[in-house]
């Protein structure tokens, strides 16, 4: 049986690891932190990262969040002035409104989704 799967979708594909429901041991074998932008590459990290991409867009988010929140006055200003600060926010939000549906499934299906739309 092959343990490492990939399933075609009409928007992209799902990679997995299939164990032996049984055993959590999975022969040495696990999948690495992974970033799948496109169906043409998948990024691997080799060495060991405190997160994988979902956790630095969340961790992302939640600094620019509290920005806007707690220094409100700050933030119009840079988003009036169209301060680099705002441009990169704005781009963050596109980044972040793209891939986090796909990064939160993946996290609950323990497997990777590459989405090709």
């Amino acid at each position: 049986m092959d343990r490492l799967e990939y399933k075609d979708y009409p928007g992209g594909g799902y990679i997995s690891l299939t164990t032996d429901v049984a055993s959590t041991d999975q022969g040495g074998l696990v999948l690495p932190p992974a970033s799948a932008t496109n169906k043409e590459e998948f990024r691997c990290w080799m060495g060991p990262q405190p997160l994988n991409e979902f956790g630095y867009i969340y961790v992302a988010l939640f600094i620019v969040g509290n920005y806007a929140r707690y220094y409100p006055d700050r933030w119009v200003h840079d988003v009036e002035s169209s301060a680099p600060l705002a441009l990169v926010t704005e781009e963050l939000l596109a980044i972040a409104e793209a891939r986090m549906p796909w990064l939160t499934l993946g996290e609950l299906a323990r497997g990777y989704h590459v989405y090709t739309g």
